[in-house]
């Protein structure tokens, strides 16, 4: 576990043995709150299908919307899972609705309109970037971005209703790389209808669980949690990234919760749209 400290997790001070994920930290001459975040195990690991998902009228809207997060990946080899809009039956349908941001397993190799020609499966190890809409959109027809394992990304995706367009926007390495994204544009609404209520998760592809484990899961850490219910300009989202409280003023708040643990994912927006579990399965505490 990263940040990991002494005497199992517990910091001493002067009234005693403090949790880690309860210090606080002098910084310049005053105290900063505790950092925590949501550890993911990798693919195939026993107890690695583990979903947070926001159902009914808790789902940020699929057409109108910001999510962004923080993540450092861990190596894995094969396909990762972590933002998802995805049907509620749990069932991958292979369509517009459902927009999915994460590593993907590929050569790099493109078509004209940045769709990945090269995927390498399960076996793959190397990673890039990706819209997941039906296909696998990695660019917007240029060189696509090498996933960096082991470090921090600021990362944020939007969809914007522009006319009778809907524009979807992911920025994966916001505070290295601010230039780069994958946009996908689609002339009518993607179908979020055929096949019955969506849900918002974070976390393992619905689909791919073999008991309590899965195949596509997140595989790394994960905090600084937030949902806006319409689409942010790129420094909107930068100055969101600079956050250390939960965001309880913005009026198009969604959820906030920028040090979640595994026993609170609540959201601490003061909006209500607290998300569940999917199954027993938990994410372990990261503390920084």
């Amino acid at each position: 576990m990263q940040g990991g400290h002494s005497l199992g997790g517990l910091s001493v001070g002067l009234g005693g043995l403090v949790p880690a994920a309860s210090r606080v930290v002098a910084v310049g001459g005053g105290v900063r709150p505790p950092v925590t975040g949501l550890i993911f195990p990798s693919n195939n690991v026993a107890g690695s299908d583990i979903g947070l998902d926001w159902t009914g009228s808790d789902m940020v809207p699929r057409l109108d919307h910001t999510v962004i997060w923080k993540a450092k990946y861990e190596q894995q080899d094969g396909y990762y899972a972590w933002a998802w809009h995805v049907f509620a039956d749990n069932a991958w349908h292979g369509g517009a609705g459902e927009y999915g941001t994460h590593p993907y397993p590929t050569t790099a190799t493109v078509d004209g309109s940045g769709y990945s020609t090269g995927g390498t499966g399960s076996s793959g190890a190397v990673h890039y970037h990706e819209i997941a809409n039906g296909l696998d959109k990695i660019s917007d027809g240029g060189s696509p971005l090498l996933v960096v394992k082991d470090v921090w990304l600021s990362q944020a995706r939007t969809c914007e209703t522009v006319g009778s367009n809907y524009v979807h926007t992911y920025w994966p390495d916001i505070d290295g790389n601010p230039s780069f994204s994958i946009t996908w544009t689609t002339s009518t609404a993607p179908n979020t209808g055929s096949f019955g209520a969506m849900k918002f998760r974070f976390g393992a592809s619905p689909w791919t669980a073999t008991g309590s484990a899965n195949e596509e899961t997140p595989s790394g850490t994960f905090r600084h949690l937030l949902q806006y219910s319409r689409a942010m300009s790129l420094s909107e989202i930068q100055a969101k990234l600079a956050l250390t409280t939960n965001d309880t003023t913005d009026a198009d708040r969604w959820y906030s919760n920028i040090n979640p643990t595994p026993s609170d994912v609540a959201d601490k927006s003061g909006q209500g749209h607290n998300p569940s579990w999917a199954n027993s399965n938990r994410p372990t505490l990261y503390s920084g």
